[in-house]
């Protein structure tokens, strides 16, 4: 259900109901949590593959920053580095 809102709303409609949001969280803990449920962890990253098409901005740079040295700043770049990413 969270997927099919995610991906028929516009990138402004996405914007301000995920302003105060965790979905990145919500996200990697279905993907965390679902080693045995294909069907959870597909939709998770389907879910993770529309918020980068639609807010880029957003959600591209936690995921690509620290790795791809855009000089960007990622809130998560001090845990990356701790863990060599």
């Amino acid at each position: 259900m969270l997927l099919r809102l995610v991906a028929l709303a516009s990138a402004a409609q996405l914007a301000e109901a995920l302003r105060t949001v965790p979905v990145s969280s919500f996200a990697a803990g279905v993907l965390q949590s679902s080693a045995r449920d294909g069907t959870a962890a597909a939709a998770a990253l389907l879910l993770a593959e529309v918020l980068i098409a639609k807010l880029p901005d957003v959600f591209k740079v936690c995921l690509f920053a620290c790795s791809s040295g855009c000089g960007r700043s990622c809130p998560f770049a001090a845990a990356h580095a701790a863990n060599g990413g």
